[in-house]
């Protein structure tokens, strides 16, 4: 299976540095073409930075909802309005 890390960043960067030096964004992985591991406040701006499309996201999987692995604005942007799998503790699924 093919993996690409958008991610590899810890908790306590400022995210709105992203892209500048040292800055390498919240963690995620994607996994294939289709599963997203953890969806971070970087998220849609790591997979424009890697050139991933966005609409072949069809899943995304939370390992916990700490803020850098989960952030709900950025899973409703990669959904756009589409129906997604999430995969997360209740309170992951609950938000």
């Amino acid at each position: 299976m093919k993996l690409t890390f958008l991610g590899t960043g810890a908790a306590d960067y400022n995210w709105n540095n992203y892209g500048a030096d040292n800055i390498l964004g919240s963690t995620m992985t994607l996994l294939g073409d289709d599963i997203l591991l953890d969806c971070g406040p970087t998220a849609t701006r790591s997979m424009h930075r890697f050139n991933v499309d966005i609409r072949n996201i069809r899943a995304i999987v939370n390992t916990h909802s700490h803020s850098d692995h989960l952030n709900i604005d950025e899973v409703r942007r990669i959904a756009d309005g589409r129906k997604i799998d999430f995969y997360g503790s209740r309170q992951a699924c609950n938000l």
